[in-house]
């Protein structure tokens, strides 16, 4: 059978696709997780210049200083509001709410529809905000927000099998792993195995 076809002859559940706006936010204990816009430019570029050189190749380094132009900026908002205009994918930046300092970032992303309903989860934590338990609310956050306003069924992650703390953390949070994909990502100039964890609401 087609996907097509399987599609016509499963009623899913709320089938129309659920547009949120773009001014959308969550908080949790500690963080608020909302979209960037452009009067957030001077904590991005500052953040961007003053991040630390680390090994870890999953860490965000820091950015040269001519890729943090206003106009740099705002070509990345304008494609992440199309991406969440067009149900592809959405990014929240995560803040401190004491601070209003930026820590990190993590998006539902890949969405596919139909008979699907599932999104691929990403995420980062800036370097001087590992190891506070940031990581643990923002996927919390973002659980809620896939199931719960966006109505996915399924939500997926790909992680490095030498991505210790991550796995830790998608465990964490109630994620179960399923296999090894092997070359699955380009990444560092090679094709790299992952593990892929996964969630669905039922198991919220």
């Amino acid at each position: 059978m087609s996907i097509v076809a399987a599609d016509r002859e499963n009623k899913l559940p709320d089938e129309k696709t659920p547009i949120i706006p773009y001014q959308f936010s969550q908080t949790t204990a500690r963080l608020l997780l909302r979209p960037l816009n452009m009067n957030d430019h001077p904590i991005w570029k500052e953040t961007q210049i003053n991040l630390p050189q680390s090994n870890n190749p999953w860490a965000i380094q820091p950015t040269p200083k001519e890729n943090l132009t206003r106009k740099h900026f705002r070509q990345l908002l304008e494609a992440k509001r199309l991406d969440w205009g067009l149900d592809r994918s959405y990014y929240f930046a995560a803040f401190e709410q004491s601070t209003h300092q930026w820590i990190g970032q993590i998006s539902l992303m890949d969405i596919s529809r139909a008979i699907f309903q599932n999104a691929y989860i990403g995420y980062t934590i800036h370097t001087p905000y590992w190891r506070r338990g940031y990581g643990t609310e923002m996927l919390n956050a973002a659980i809620k927000i896939a199931f719960s306003t966006l109505k996915l069924h399924r939500v997926e992650a790909g992680i490095s099998p030498k991505n210790i703390p991550s796995i830790r953390l998608v465990e964490k949070v109630g994620f179960r792993f399923e296999g090894l994909s092997r070359k699955r990502l380009f990444f560092d100039g090679q094709w790299c195995d992952m593990n892929i964890y996964a969630l669905t609401s039922e198991e919220v």
